[in-house]
């Protein structure tokens, strides 16, 4: 499956330091630096960034384990949520490494890694959706929400985002919560987005290709949507 390209420029800091491990991380029975080969062939650049031309870098934090999974994988400094969740969601499914030793044990190993993402193929195609955007979506989710009556009643308020992915097919695929407003108007945002007709997918070089966006919805006080 194609993937749009992008540059990732990877700074590793270990903590320990390297003087004192024996024998660092391995990734794919390499070492570290083959790691952003992995990101950039599996890297889904998100929808929203692609509309609006956003480039730059999103800097995180993660830990390669004793057991050689990845875990609190962090941003340090973000660009805007969709690419911070795509960085946080890439990374943290990362396959298993092998740990870092030292003193003949394994020990966990500390990475700060800024990720620069720019659409060197300017010409690629975004996904549509009735003719549009993500503006059209906004719409359409926000016609088909049927707020829950505790919702209502309670007059619980608040802005929820929700990130998914846009496949090669058109379909919608993996929503989540990123921000949490409440469980029940979680739900409902999530039963909504996953019940979407099929989008055009986006393009490039001709070709359908998967991308990730990025959606917050507002609730008023009074139940409005926004």
């Amino acid at each position: 499956m194609k993937r749009i390209l992008i540059f990732i420029i990877l700074l590793f800091l270990y903590i320990p330091s390297l003087a004192q491990i024996k024998s660092g991380p391995k990734f794919d029975g390499k070492n570290a630096g083959v790691f952003p080969i992995w990101v950039s062939n599996n890297i889904i650049y998100p929808l929203d960034a692609l509309e609006k031309g956003v480039e730059g870098r999103v800097v995180i934090n993660f830990k390669v384990c004793e057991d050689g999974y990845v875990r609190d994988v962090k941003i340090l400094d973000g660009l805007m949520p969709s690419l911070d969740s795509e960085a946080v969601r890439l990374v943290s499914s990362s396959p298993k490494w092998e740990p870092a030793i030292m003193d003949g044990k394994k020990v966990s190993v500390t990475y700060t890694m800024p990720v620069v993402f720019r659409n060197i193929n300017k010409t690629m195609k975004p996904a549509t959706f009735k003719g549009g955007g993500m503006s059209n979506f906004l719409d359409w989710v926000l016609s088909s929400i049927k707020l829950p009556q505790q919702i209502v009643e309670n007059k619980i308020s608040g802005e929820i985002q929700v990130s998914f992915t846009i496949t090669d097919k058109g379909k919608i695929e993996h929503p989540s919560i990123i921000k949490s407003v409440h469980p029940l108007l979680d739900n409902e945002v999530l039963r909504v987005i996953s019940s979407s007709p099929v989008w055009v997918p986006a393009e490039k070089n001709g070709s359908p290709v998967p991308v990730t966006c990025s959606l917050p919805l507002r609730f008023s006080w009074d139940g409005g949507k926004q």
